[in-house]
Order: C-alpha cells, then structure tokens, then sequence
C-alpha cells in the first residue's frame, strides 16, 4: 500500500508524524521506505537519463569520426589531383581557382552525406517509434523532459507532463502549476 502526503511545510520532517497517525489508526500497519516525491521521480527518470545522455555522447563521437574520415577522404582526393592541379596552375589557373575546385568537391561530399544521413534519421526514427508504440506527441514529451533540466521546478513539471504521456493520458489536459 502506497501513501501519498502533500505538505506546505518541509516533507524530510513529517515522516515521524505519518507514522505516528498511520500507527494510531492501525498498529499493525508498518510504514516503511519513506521516500519524497522528488527522490522517486529522479529515480524513475534517471535511466532515460542516461540513456540521452549516452546517445549523444555517441551521436557527437560519431560526427567527430565522420569528420575525421571525410577529412581522409579529402586529402587523398587532393593527393591524387596534385598533378591535375599543377598543370592547371601552369595553364594559368589561380591559386583561389584550384582551392575553389577544391572546396566545391568537399562541400558536394559533405552535403550529400548529409541529407542521407538526416533522410535515413527521420526514416529510421518512424520506425523505432513504430516499433515501441508511441505516438509523436510521446516522443516530443519525452525529449522535452530529457533536455528541460536547467530550472529544477519545471524540469520536475515536464518530467510528470512527459510521464502522463506516456501512460497514454493527455498531457494538454494536465493543469501545471506554476512554482510558489
């Protein structure tokens, strides 16, 4: 059995006073793991957390290695047109043209991988959302609530809005309060 206590005063000093009224009315009943709301709310957020967390450090690792192999990829292009380059500047080409040359060959590279890589994102998001049986409005409630941690009081609001959600509730129908 679960008992829940709202309380204007400080909720650390009335776990005495619940055992007390809980042991008058029952004695039988024991009142044990007593815990605030805040403590069991970081708990059951703490693993989704993470789980942020830990793709974004992913998701940043993999950008820094796309950009160290794009880079790799670029100079060896460059290695291999040195001759290319060398007549051209014979020719007359100016130093600004073959490094124009050069720099439209990187950017059609890193443009095109790109949009492939945001196309298969989005594609590949849709799926995973599919597969878990969320709705969109869930996954934006959740991401929400993943980056909403710089004012505790509304992190804490956006974690219950984004929690509700995920019950299947929705959350535009659930009052929040502001802080006092």
């Amino acid at each position: 059995m679960s008992l829940v206590v709202r309380a204007i005063s400080s909720p650390e000093l009335l776990g005495d006073a619940v055992r007390q009224v809980v042991r008058r009315i029952d004695p039988s009943l024991a009142v044990a793991d007593v815990q605030l709301m805040d403590q069991i709310t970081d708990a059951s957020v703490a693993t989704p957390r993470f789980a942020f967390v830990l793709v974004g450090l992913f998701a940043g690792l993999a950008i820094l290695l796309a950009a160290i192999d794009t880079y790799g990829v670029i100079a060896y292009s460059v290695s291999q047109r040195t001759p290319e380059f060398g007549l051209r500047m014979a020719l007359g080409a100016q130093r600004t043209d073959v490094l124009r040359l050069v720099l439209r060959q990187a950017a059609k590279l890193v443009l095109t991988g790109t949009v492939l890589g945001v196309i298969l994102a989005l594609i590949m998001g849709q799926n995973n959302v599919r597969a878990l049986g969320l709705s969109a409005s869930q996954v934006r409630a959740g991401a929400i609530a993943a980056l909403s941690s710089d004012n505790e009081e509304i992190g804490r609001q956006t974690v219950d809005l984004a929690l509700r959600a995920l019950r299947g509730q929705d959350p535009s129908t659930i009052p929040v309060t502001r802080p006092s």
